[in-house]
């Protein structure tokens, strides 16, 4: 009670003032009170601990300052910085207990005379019923201070329950993403990630969407990122590969299409993009200088290996009639047997560019390189306007880069009789007015 306090029985004080005072608080509330004083308490360990803790938790706070002790004022001290409401001041002596700052705030006064306890009892009733159901700042260090005090276990809940609200967002932009046009599809998805900036989804498809309309460099940035947030996931690998064999950097991609196969070896598309990089491998700085073949016989075999995933799939088939083709040199035997599988080609390509090419305009694409190789420019033509109708425009100038790519080796390496030159060369031109 401090060296100044007149009453200092704390037993006394305890049964007749704050317990009655506990009592009538429950009548009126109806509600059980407990009641704890920071002397009762036996539990053994740092009292620092159990003061501070209190001064935060508890409901109502009575600070007795009778006596002005320095602990007791260093206790609500705390309970100020830590609880708006409801702190109650009491004292013996108005005049010698309340010190510094706090003579500014109400205090009631109490005293051992019966009247002057009843009085007492009744104030802080009443302040405590008023605190309660008013929420109003009694606490001079937080009524102007824009900050709440939680506990750790639940500011940990609000965190975890914030995360997962932006998860659900984020996956409901990046599923409205994919429904929208380029433009809205990039802003959703900057929206998506400015949400949870580790939403691999996100990240994913704004790279997709930035490779598809040429921007491999800023597809790299993302796509990378999505490998390190989801290295099990064989589409973001392979997603990767594409993009940086588009960026030039052909080693790179090589590995990513790897790490694609070896967390999905059944992915026929990840073996076959795996084939174009190769492929791509195959060409030479020098215009003059003729395609490596140790790279086209690998462009070969990924190929070939995505057919056996897939036989009924005309791109990877299209491409090992391709490469035979390229392969075949002066051989008029191997010449003869590639042609033949572009026009055993033409029928499975017409019904797959007519079934899926909606969904899917490089079914168009593959349609027209078959029937240009076979000698029907017009109908070639006609097949890859299909195509591009079927394709944002966003996106022509990369596909057109890509799918013409391929058809010049036919022009460079003279693998192509005579009289299919001009039909390829005539779709050549199409791809070439579409890169913008």
């Amino acid at each position: 009670m401090g060296a100044q306090a007149t009453w200092t029985d704390i037993e006394e004080i305890k049964h007749h003032l704050y317990i009655p005072v506990a009592g009538e608080l429950g009548e009126q509330l109806g509600i059980a009170v407990d009641l704890r004083i920071e002397k009762d308490k036996t539990s053994q360990g740092m009292i620092h601990q159990s003061m501070f803790n209190e001064a935060l938790l508890a409901p109502v706070y009575i600070a007795d300052l009778s006596g002005a002790n320095a602990n007791v004022y260093l206790e609500l001290g705390a309970r100020w910085a830590l609880r708006d409401n409801v702190t109650v001041l009491t004292c013996q002596d108005l005049a010698h207990d309340i010190k510094f700052n706090v003579s500014a705030n109400r205090v009631i006064r109490y005293g051992r005379g019966p009247s002057e306890i009843e009085l007492a009892r009744q104030q802080i009733v009443a302040a405590i019923v008023e605190g309660l159901r008013g929420k109003h700042i009694d606490s001079p260090v937080r009524q102007n201070a824009a900050v709440v005090s939680v506990s750790q276990t639940e500011l940990a809940g609000l965190r975890s329950e914030v995360a997962r609200l932006r998860e659900e967002r984020g996956e409901e932009l990046v599923a409205a993403a994919l429904k929208a046009d380029h433009e809205e599809r990039i802003r959703l998805l900057n929206m998506a990630l400015d949400s949870n900036p580790g939403n691999y989804r996100a990240h994913f498809q704004l790279g997709v969407s930035l490779r598809m309309q040429g921007d491999s460099a800023g597809a790299l940035t993302h796509l990378q990122r999505a490998t390190r947030l989801n290295p099990e996931d064989a589409h973001i690998w392979q997603e990767l590969g594409v993009t940086q064999s588009q960026h030039g950097d052909l080693d790179e991609a090589i590995e990513s299409l790897k790490q694609a196969l070896s967390v999905d070896p059944t992915s026929a598309e990840a073996h076959s993009n795996l084939g174009g990089v190769y492929r791509r491998k195959s060409r030479s700085d020098d215009p003059a200088k003729p395609l490596d073949t140790a790279m086209l016989r690998l462009a070969r075999d990924a190929y070939q290996e995505s057919a056996k995933i897939n036989a009924r799939d005309t791109y990877p088939l299209l491409n090992v009639a391709k490469l035979d083709l390229l392969l075949a040199g002066q051989d008029a035997d191997h010449r003869h047997k590639a042609l033949e599988t572009y026009r055993t080609l033409e029928d499975l390509a017409r019904y797959t560019a007519r079934t899926e090419g909606d969904n899917d305009p490089w079914r168009w694409f593959d349609l027209a390189e078959i029937l240009a190789v076979n000698g029907k420019p017009g109908d070639a033509v006609e097949a890859l306007s299909q195509g591009f109708a079927r394709l944002e425009e966003n996106y022509w100038g990369t596909a057109a880069q890509s799918a013409s790519a391929p058809l010049r080796d036919f022009i460079v390496t003279a693998a192509l009789p005579e009289d299919r030159v001009s039909s390829v060369k005539a779709i050549l031109e199409e791809y070439e007015s579409r890169l913008g």
